[in-house]
């Protein structure tokens, strides 16, 4: 499947991010390979192939949800380093950004 840069920009806009003519044809032939990668995983017959669970521990997501003992305001003072401002019941930390 082809994608024009006209379609990447269109896309982009709707996106709310800039690109560049250069960029907006870079992405055209990337999304379009990807597509047409896509499109030839979509013939591949996987009648009779069970789907692949890798990753879930159906345990882990299946177990019961049993609430267990919280941790008292005088915990978060110890644990958090100091961060943790009983006043506000809050972590207070340093700005990231400034």
């Amino acid at each position: 499947m082809q994608i024009g840069p006209e379609e990447t920009l269109r896309l982009a806009e709707m996106l709310r991010i800039r690109l560049s003519p250069d960029e907006a044809e870079r992405f055209a032939r990337d999304m379009s390979s990807v597509l047409d990668y896509v499109e030839v995983l979509n013939r591949l017959d996987t009648q009779g192939v069970d789907p692949l669970g890798v990753g879930l521990n159906k345990e882990a997501l299946l177990r019961e949800d049993v609430p267990g003992d919280s941790l008292a305001p005088s915990d978060l003072e110890s644990l958090s380093g100091g961060a943790y401002d009983p006043a506000r019941n809050a972590f207070v930390v340093q700005p990231v950004f400034e």
